[in-house]
């Protein structure tokens, strides 16, 4: 299964770990409004937040990405 598709499963059975675990160890998310990041345990605990709260819902996800 291509890893777009395991994180697209892990969003629809509202999964953190199952999200979270496709993360390497070195993994920061940048925001590039702001300037700021989180590593992978902020991450973690951010996706654990969001997938518990039921307000929380993903609408039209899709993989975006650039060839160099």
């Amino acid at each position: 299964m291509a890893l777009y598709d395991k994180l697209a499963e892990a969003l629809e059975k509202r999964d953190p770990s199952m999200y979270t675990d496709a993360f390497h160890d070195d993994y920061e998310f940048i925001r590039h409004q702001t300037g700021t990041s989180m590593d992978r345990e902020q991450m973690v605990e951010m996706m654990k937040m969001m997938m518990a709260n039921e307000k929380v819902v993903i609408r039209n996800a899709r993989c975006v990405y650039e060839n160099d």
